[in-house]
């Protein structure tokens, strides 16, 4: 069986976890010759369309992230499994979302200003994760580290999923979409970790947006289709404290939004996750040994349903 990977990064990690006695060979889509796409019956990484509808043997195409709201079904030949990186990331994305809250609450980009300036001036009015109501949105692998470490620090924690019946321990209360109203009047701290697709689509309207508490938070590290971002912005000079926000619905995020001018706004460029970090790149070498050990068997994990953007759901891989 031949292998592709258009992340030779990978090699490291994927020897040290045993890999090496398969055929993968190590290039680049740049680097890939169309005489050559035949050869491979699994492709890791990221294709363009151009490149996945000319291997037309691919057995298994293993996304190197967890989003697949770009993938078309006909990109690819109708026996190919598309499967995700989802469980690759959780760990640094809730730490970026802890980190990122803290630094809203906490008043940070305030005393980094003034750090700047040589001003000594305190900032009395402060926030702390420990005794919030958090409102985690989609508890896939982001979700679910993020609302485990905001409750080890003391926050009670509700939850939003398709399948409220699968609930963890350190969530208070976990409902479905139709929960969304009620659960958005408790929460201090309401976190987005959705994929984009229709049910999600600007699934925090204004409306929703306005009915947050006053002196609230609001994190979006999912898909930017989820926020209505002007409605964001008349919000945080009147009910809502600040947001972290990592996503947008066109990215790169323009020069000339507002959002860039918000002191009470942390804006990264889609940086919370990728595959940046050793433990990241480790955790997603486990995906791809998994299937690659399951492939003939059909067990594989993380396959996606490209109608809906989720993985297929199974208790056990917490699924959103």
């Amino acid at each position: 069986m031949k292998i592709l990977c258009t992340m030779p990064e990978m090699k490291d990690y994927f020897d040290e976890i045993g890999l090496s006695s398969y055929d993968i060979c190590y290039k680049k889509e740049t680097e890939l010759k169309d005489e050559e796409l035949l050869q491979y019956e699994v492709a890791i990484g990221i294709l363009h369309k151009e490149t996945s509808k000319k291997m037309t043997n691919l057995r298994l195409y293993q996304l190197a992230m967890a989003g697949s709201d770009f993938i078309r079904r006909e990109d690819f030949n109708e026996n190919c499994k598309i499967a995700n990186a989802s469980g690759t990331f959780g760990i640094a994305i809730s730490e970026y979302m802890i980190g990122g809250l803290i630094a809203l609450m906490r008043n940070f980009s305030y005393y980094h200003d003034n750090q700047k300036k040589h001003l000594w001036k305190r900032i009395p009015s402060v926030s702390t994760i420990c005794s919030s109501t958090i409102l985690v949105v989609g508890l896939g692998d982001i979700g679910h580290n993020f609302a485990k470490k905001a409750s080890a620090m003391g926050a009670v924690v509700y939850g939003i999923r398709r399948h409220p019946d699968d609930k963890p321990s350190y969530i208070q209360e976990c409902g479905d979409f139709g929960m969304l109203d009620e659960y958005l009047k408790l929460a201090d701290i309401v976190a987005l970790c959705l994929p984009r697709n229709k049910e999600t689509d600007n699934i925090m309207n204004a409306q929703r947006l306005r009915s947050m508490k006053r002196g609230s938070y609001l994190i979006n590290v999912g898909r930017g289709n989820c926020l209505d971002y002007d409605a964001l912005f008349e919000c945080l000079s009147d009910n809502i404290a600040g947001a972290l926000l990592d996503v947008f619905k066109e990215e790169p995020l323009k020069a000339d939004s507002p959002l860039y001018d918000c002191q009470n706004v942390i804006i990264t460029p889609h940086a919370s996750g990728n595959l940046d970090l050793p433990i990241t790149k480790r955790e997603f070498a486990k995906i791809v040994k998994y299937n690659l050990q399951h492939l003939d068997d059909g067990k594989l994990m993380n396959v996606v349903d490209l109608e809906t953007g989720y993985r297929m759901y199974n208790k056990k891989t917490n699924n959103v």
